[in-house]
C-alpha cells in the first residue's frame, strides 16, 4: 500500500480540459479531472483510463480495481523518475508495443476506443515508454546478485522444508540434493524483499496527492460528465 505519511487526500479537482467533438462527429465531450499528483507529475482520470485500456490491456476478469490501478501507476511514475538514467527505450520497442496492443485487443476495438479519447497511435507512445522503462528498471533490480549463506540454507531446510514434506506425507530429500533448489528460492525471496523495500523507500520520499472524488468517476465506469 502507499505510505500515508506523505499522501494528501484532496477533494475533486476538475481540470479545464474539454475534448470537443469533431465537426459532424458523434464523439461526446469529455471534461477531465485530476486523480493524483506525484512530485508535481499529474495523473488525470483520462490518463488512468487510457493506461488501463491500452497500456495494461488486462484480460477479462483480471482487471485491477481503480485504487490498485492508481497505486500501480503512481509506483511506475516514482520508479521511472528516480532511476531514469538506468535504462532507455528504443523507437523499435515502442513500435512493437503498439503492434502488441492492436494484436491483443483487436484493431477495430482499439480504433473505437482511440476515437473515444481523441487519441492517435502516436499519443500512446509516452505511456508505452514509461511502462517499458518501468519494466526494464524492475528487471534490472530483480537480476541483482544477492548472497545466500549455508547457515540460511540449513535453517530453511530444517525449519521449513522438512515441515512441508511432513505435511505432504513425503520423504525429504537429503540436504545436499535439495540445496540448489533451496538456495534459488532463498535468493528469489531476498531479491523480492529488497525490491519491495526499495520501492517503499521511494514512495516514502515522494509527495503524493490523491483526489478521491475524481477516482469515483473511474469506479462508476466513465469520465467526468460535461
Amino acid at each position: 500500500m502507499l505510505g500515508k505519511n506523505r499522501i494528501v487526500l484532496l477533494s475533486l479537482a476538475l481540470l479545464a480540459v474539454v475534448v470537443p467533438s469533431g465537426i459532424g462527429q458523434s464523439r461526446a465531450q469529455i471534461v477531465d479531472c485530476l486523480v493524483a499528483s506525484v512530485d508535481g507529475q499529474i495523473i488525470t482520470l483520462s490518463d488512468l483510463k487510457i493506461i488501463d485500456e491500452f497500456i495494461f490491456h488486462p484480460s477479462p476478469g483480471v482487471a485491477l480495481a481503480p485504487n490498485q490501478l492508481l497505486e500501480k501507476v503512481i509506483e511506475m511514475k516514482i520508479i521511472v523518475a528516480s532511476a531514469k538514467t538506468e535504462a532507455t527505450v528504443a523507437a523499435e520497442e515502442i513500435d512493437q508495443a503498439k503492434q502488441t496492443i492492436f494484436l491483443t485487443l483487436g484493431e477495430e476495438r482499439v480504433k473505437q476506443r482511440m476515437f473515444f479519447y481523441g487519441l492517435t497511435a502516436k499519443d500512446l507512445e509516452p505511456y508505452l515508454r514509461e511502462k517499458l522503462l518501468y519494466e526494464k528498471i524492475i528487471a534490472s533490480r530483480s537480476n541483482q546478485r544477492v548472497n545466500v549463506t549455508l547457515r540460511e540454507i540449513e535453517a530453511y531446510y530444517s525449519e521449513k522444508y522438512l515441515v512441508e514434506q511432513q505435511v505432504k506425507s513425503l520423504p525429504p530429500q537429503p540436504l545436499i540434493e535439495i540445496l540448489p533448489t533451496i538456495e534459488a528460492r532463498l535468493r528469489q525471496e531476498k531479491v523480492r524483499r529488497q525490491l519491495e523495500e526499495w520501492i517503499a523507500g521511494l514512495k516514502k520520499q515522494a509527495i503524493i496527492r490523491l483526489y478521491q472524488d475524481c477516482l469515483h468517476y473511474f469506479e462508476r465506469g466513465g469520465l467526468c460528465p460535461t
